[in-house]
């Protein structure tokens, strides 16, 4: 995933225009990098990635039960 995700943002016109909205956002404007649109990636691209790490932690401690939202709710 974070292979992926390295190549991404490095080949592809939306991992440039990430990059450059981390790095400046008015210079993106200046590009004419739609700011609204690459927020919407961003959040959809955190949400995988938290979605793994999720995934992951659980695989790793073997401590998944149906009810834990419940109970720490």
């Amino acid at each position: 995933m974070v292979a992926a995700l390295s190549l991404g943002l490095a080949k592809t016109r939306m991992g440039r225009g990430l990059r450059t909205i981390a790095e400046d956002s008015d210079t993106a404007l200046l590009l004419v990098f739609d700011i609204g649109r690459n927020r919407s990636a961003r959040l959809r691209l955190s949400g995988v990635f938290a979605a793994l790490a999720g995934v992951l932690f659980a695989l790793n401690y073997r401590q998944v039960q149906a009810v834990m939202a419940r109970r720490w709710a």
